[in-house]
């Protein structure tokens, strides 16, 4: 089965590859002055707000050392995203790492449809067969699916799908080619 700890180095690849902890502004529609740390939004955790995770001693260091914050990010990421994907029943660590990083940037469902629409090309593959439904659930059918898939196979279609989806969403939102560059290059990692 996929190991969390493995995932969640893959995930700050992503989200903050020199772990530096450093606090940006990551602006939310309802929340203008968000905050960022090791890709976790204020807004999102307010419980990490009130814990002092996005916050700063009048010195300008962050409140939470990096070390301590780090470890914060990994029990989040853990019980949130990890959780919701099912990581540890996934038996192939590169496709648990590539979900767990669609979960956190696309939310849970989406990045489940994601996978979903890719098992079905590749365990699924003829007309006529019956593959799982995409609906955004990872319930035991997406698991058993994901389980049955060559890894190498899945996480090509996985990458694949989250490309097109970026596209679709560059062109909907009028994102800049640099936006959508940026998003196209963790698709593709």
């Amino acid at each position: 089965m996929a190991d969390y700890s493995q995932a969640f180095e893959y995930l700050m690849d992503d989200e903050d590859r020199s772990r530096s902890g450093v606090i940006v502004c990551d602006p939310e529609p309802a929340a203008p002055a968000a905050r960022a740390r090791f890709g976790l939004n204020s807004y999102w955790h307010p419980d990490l707000m009130e814990a002092g995770f996005f916050a700063y001693n009048p010195d300008a260091t962050p409140k939470i050392p990096n070390d301590e914050a780090l470890q914060m990010a990994a029990t989040e990421y853990r019980k949130g995203e990890w959780t919701g994907i099912r990581g540890d029943s996934i038996t192939s660590q590169d496709v648990a790492n590539k979900f767990l990083s669609l979960a956190v940037n696309l939310g849970e469902v989406e990045a489940t449809k994601i996978l979903q629409r890719a098992v079905n090309r590749v365990v699924f593959p003829l007309p006529g067969e019956l593959g799982i439904r995409v609906d955004g659930i990872c319930g035991e059918q997406t698991i058993s699916a994901i389980n049955q898939a060559a890894p190498a196979d899945l996480l090509s279609m996985i990458k694949s799908y989250a490309c097109q989806f970026y596209k679709d969403c560059a062109f909907r939102l009028k994102w800049s080619q640099q936006e959508l560059d940026a998003h196209l290059a963790r698709a593709n990692r």
